[in-house]
Formats: structure tokens, sequence, C-alpha cells
């Protein structure tokens, strides 16, 4: 599945828990021990965690809509 944005790229589901961007961010369901979440990886390798649940998904992609707007 692929799909649009507003903004330059796309994203590709390539799996249940992982979403990839063509500039290569990251929105990827991760398990650590206390800290399992939703983690918006950009492709700088920074990392933001988001609740476990759809809307923790959810939040991810607007956290990543948000910071590609906030650049010059």
């Amino acid at each position: 599945m692929v799909e649009e944005t507003e903004t330059a790229g796309t994203w590709e589901r390539v799996a249940e828990h992982l979403h990839v961007h063509s500039s290569g961010a990251r929105i990827e369901r991760r398990g650590f021990p206390n800290h399992q979440g939703w983690y918006l990886v950009a492709p700088s390798r920074e990392t933001l965690r988001f609740d476990a649940t759809s809307e923790g998904c959810d939040r991810a992609f607007l956290a990543f809509e948000g910071r590609r707007k906030a650049r010059p």
C-alpha cells in the first residue's frame, strides 16, 4: 500500500508495524521493555516515541508532517 501525503513524498506500508517514507523516515512499532510504542525515526536517526495505540500511530504521522512543514 502506498499513500500520497500533502507534502512531497509517499508512505509505503511495508508491514502492519512498519511504514516507510520515500525520504527515508519510518514509523514503526517497537517493543522495548517498558517502552512499547510507535516510533518516528527520521533519516538523521532522531527518534520520537508515541503511545502503542492506533492513536499513537496517527500522532506519529502528524508529527512527521508538522516537522516537514516547519523546515525552511
